[in-house]
């Protein structure tokens, strides 16, 4: 065990008072060198590269692993949407592209953050019913059309 000087200071309680710690000395637990860590660390290293983890194979000779299905897709994409989560991401999506706006443009001129209209574009978010009137608004959408949108929406809860 190691003494330590600690200086007198403020700590906050739980309850939001404040109480003056007088400087005093504590026992702590000593440090050492590293020394075990580090032969720790060699003693694996070697280990693992006697047994053979450490070596790649010979492209040559192994053949090459097949990807899981879910890893084929890519880092961070989500299985296919179905159902009414897919028909209302895809028709926002259409109706977006039929007036030629940019996910920027049509966020700006709806009042819609862009990363949201990316969102309900993908499924992976819901816009509100405020949220689809608005967008029918700017992408000109008739009347049907919006109440198909309402429609797919309320059926996703």
């Amino acid at each position: 065990m190691v003494r330590v000087k600690v200086r007198g200071h403020w700590r906050r309680l739980g309850d939001g008072r404040s109480v003056w710690v007088r400087p005093h000395v504590r026992r702590a637990v000593a440090t050492g060198g590293g020394l075990g860590l580090i032969a720790i660390i060699v003693v694996v290293v070697a280990v693992a590269f006697l047994s053979g983890l450490g070596t790649p194979d010979d492209p040559l000779t192994s053949p090459s692993p097949e990807p899981p299905q879910a890893a084929a897709a890519g880092p961070g994409t989500a299985p296919p949407l179905t159902g009414p989560r897919a028909a209302l991401a895809d028709t926002l999506r259409r109706a977006r592209e039929g007036k030629s706006f940019t996910v920027e443009e049509a966020g700006r001129r709806a009042g819609v953050a862009a990363p949201d209209l990316t969102g309900f574009e993908r499924g992976l978010s819901l816009p509100t019913t405020q949220e689809l009137d608005v967008l029918a608004r700017v992408y000109g959408l008739s009347r049907g059309d919006w109440e198909n949108l309402v429609i797919l929406r309320s059926q996703l809860g």
